[in-house]
């Protein structure tokens, strides 16, 4: 309410898309997907291209989440094209990092592989450590896929030490676990 008292469209627009994350993290894909549209009508009023290239990211999620990978690919592709042609920004991590699972989940794999390493290579550059780990994990997923365990497990191992330094418990387990899976199918 505040934010549209003092009319800040664009601190609306990302409360908007906070309160459609929450959403996402309950389960709640209608209710996050209500969030984003009133975030995207207040990015489009605004002219705001990289805020709806966020938006148009979180609404790809959702529907990758609703395995509705046709509509989810179209709002991934949108977004991307938005932030290179208004950014780039640090959110192409993000997009590359959700096409690379959107690609995953309908196992093409190459891409997938293309799409994680292209989010890897930014995250290096941007120094930004969780999601680099992020992205080996993501990488050595597709391996584990693909039955290349030598190749997953290498993934792991540097996701883990990475995570290990930063001191990341949650990460450190999800690394855990990978390499844990990846025993198991061998």
């Amino acid at each position: 309410d505040i934010f549209q008292e003092v009319k800040d469209t664009l601190e609306l627009a990302n409360a908007f898309n906070l309160i459609g994350l929450v959403y996402v993290n309950w389960g709640d894909h209608e209710e996050s997907l209500e969030n984003f549209m009133r975030s995207m009508e207040l990015s489009q009023d605004d002219g705001n291209f990289l805020g709806m290239s966020t938006t148009y990211c979180y609404i790809g999620m959702v529907y990758r989440k609703l395995d509705d990978y046709s509509r989810a690919e179209d709002y991934l592709n949108i977004s991307l094209e938005l932030n290179k042609k208004y950014g780039p920004t640090r959110n192409l991590v993000d997009i590359y990092t959700e096409l690379g699972a959107l690609y995953r989940d309908i196992g093409r794999n190459e891409e997938a592989i293309q799409m994680f390493e292209k989010s890897l290579d930014l995250a290096r550059y941007y120094n930004n450590q969780r999601k680099v780990a992020e992205g080996l994990d993501n990488i050595g997923l597709v391996h584990n896929d693909q039955k290349e365990y030598g190749a997953a497990l290498s993934f792991f191992d540097r996701a883990l030490e990475l995570r290990r330094e930063m001191g990341i418990n949650y990460g450190i387990m999800l690394s855990n676990i990978n390499m844990v899976r990846t025993y198991i199918s061998i």
